[in-house]
Formats: structure tokens, sequence, C-alpha cells
């Protein structure tokens, strides 16, 4: 799990950073959240796909950066491909 290790690292050294930091970083990730989770589906996999996009383009900007992130290719509906790995990312049916 790559991912759950990147996550504790992160928060590792999130958990370093000034208490008031914390604070204010927790109340905007908790206001982040609180909007996110009043999206429909679609469009909270519409938001995914526009960050993934982001990342992307900030790693083609950065060629030093150590995070590879996997590249998704939208195959129908909500169903996400790993082109690298070739695993599926989501696979939900759309209504």
């Amino acid at each position: 799990m790559v991912y759950s290790s990147i996550t504790e690292e992160l928060l590792k050294q999130f958990n370093q950073l000034p208490l008031e930091f914390q604070k204010k970083a927790n109340s905007n990730i908790a206001k982040i959240e609180q909007e996110v989770s009043n999206l429909s589906l679609r469009d909270q996999f519409e938001l995914i796909e526009k960050i993934i996009n982001l990342i992307k383009e900030e790693k083609c900007k950065d060629s030093e950066a150590d995070l590879k992130p996997p590249v998704f290719r939208k195959v129908g509906g909500l169903q996400y491909i790993n082109l690298i790995t070739g695993q599926e990312w989501f696979n939900w049916p759309v209504s």
C-alpha cells in the first residue's frame, strides 16, 4: 500500500507543524469536505478528474518531483483505468 505509507508520512510531517497552522488547515479541510459532500456523485468524480489533471500538469512543470501520479483514463460512465497498471480505479454504474 504505497498510498497509505505516503499518507502516514504526510500526517507525520503535518503533526510537526505549529498547532495554530494545524487548526487552520484542519478547519479549511473540513470546509472543503463539507462542500464536496454536498456535490452529486457525478460532480465528485468530475472534481477528482480535474484534480488528477492538475497534478499531472504540475508534474510536467516540475521534472524533479518524486510523486508520480498514476495516469487515469475515463473509459465510460464513471469507470477509470490506471494506464500504468491496467487496474480499474472506479467502476460505478451511472444512474
